[in-house]
């Protein structure tokens, strides 16, 4: 009895579901003073401010062609020109203004499949871990019947049917991938139910969905964004891996997927069409893993010190 009055008060106070509020705060603090996600956070910035100005930064237009220029190579090398900084391709168009145009596509498509699966997956996981019974069956047996299809073999085949173009291609992502939200929001929800303040809400006659969605879900959350992190950087290289099977996003897009599929038949002659966005997305998942290995440490309790 003794506990459910000090949870009860702690609950009025604002502590509970505020374990989100007071470790939110103790964990950005942390934050401000761990130096390990500045790097990969400047980089990422960098790149998504690249592609929200695109029209500013490149000097040409990304799908003009100018055959009397093709094949040119970067400025600093024999023949290139800094007209030209990272060359022209094979139908004359210059590559800086088309990997630049390209992050946009690549992470409109990393980040929306993202929100999608995210938001998708941790409701359902909410659901399954919050209600038990009837309801986590038949979540989980959606998990497994889903997690039985290979994930890109998933994707080539809807977007066959579908047709390749960006909203078909972050639609297909989006659903998936839910499954692991899923799971570990399932997990999470398990264990906070039992936990004092969920009780004491109980008792002060708070709703099923003020439970789950004040005080369960703040808490529960962390996890979510860590998997999400990692989520960013999958979607990437299967959007790169669909486009350069020509299943991504259309031939009127740019993606870094579709540079290196338009690269494939010269890489022995001419290396730089496929070398400066294969390194534009090595650069972008290099940065979306670290901060995401520095989000989990920030936000695991577990790995605190």
């Amino acid at each position: 009895m003794s506990v459910l009055v000090e949870a009860n008060s702690r609950l009025k106070t604002g502590l509970p579901g505020s374990l989100a509020g007071t470790r939110g705060s103790a964990h950005w603090r942390r934050a401000r003073l761990h130096w390990g996600g500045i790097s990969p956070a400047s980089v990422l910035l960098l790149v998504i401010l690249a592609a929200v100005l695109a029209p500013l930064i490149s000097p040409y237009d990304p799908f003009a062609q100018d055959i009397a220029t093709r094949l040119k190579p970067p400025a600093w090398e024999a023949g290139g020109s800094w007209t030209h900084p990272l060359g022209t391709d094979q139908l004359g168009r210059d590559t800086y203004s088309r990997v630049v145009f390209g992050a946009r596509v690549s992470l409109l498509v990393g980040f929306a499949s993202v929100a999608i699966s995210g938001v998708m997956g941790t409701l359902l996981g909410l659901l399954a871990g919050f209600f038990s019974g009837r309801v986590d069956r038949i979540v989980m047996r959606l998990v497994d019947i889903q997690l039985a299809f290979p994930r890109i073999l998933l994707a080539v085949t809807i977007i066959a049917m579908l047709g390749p173009s960006v909203r078909n291609l972050v639609i297909v992502l989006g659903i998936s991938a839910w499954m692991d939200y899923a799971r570990i929001v399932r997990a999470q929800v398990l264990s906070l139910r039992e936990k004092e303040y969920v009780l004491a809400a109980r008792c002060v006659g708070l709703s099923d969905s003020g439970i789950m969605f004040r005080h369960i879900l703040p808490n529960a959350l962390s996890s979510a964004i860590i998997v999400a992190s990692v989520s960013v950087a999958s979607n990437i290289i299967i959007e790169s891996s669909l486009s350069f099977l020509g299943l991504g996003v259309g031939a009127n897009a740019i993606t870094w997927g579709t540079m290196l599929a338009d690269a494939r038949n010269y890489i022995e002659v001419q290396s730089w069409l496929a070398t400066f966005p294969g390194l534009a997305i090595m650069l972008v998942v290099l940065a979306v893993n670290l901060l995401g290995d520095w989000l989990r440490d920030i936000l695991d309790p577990r790995l605190r010190r």
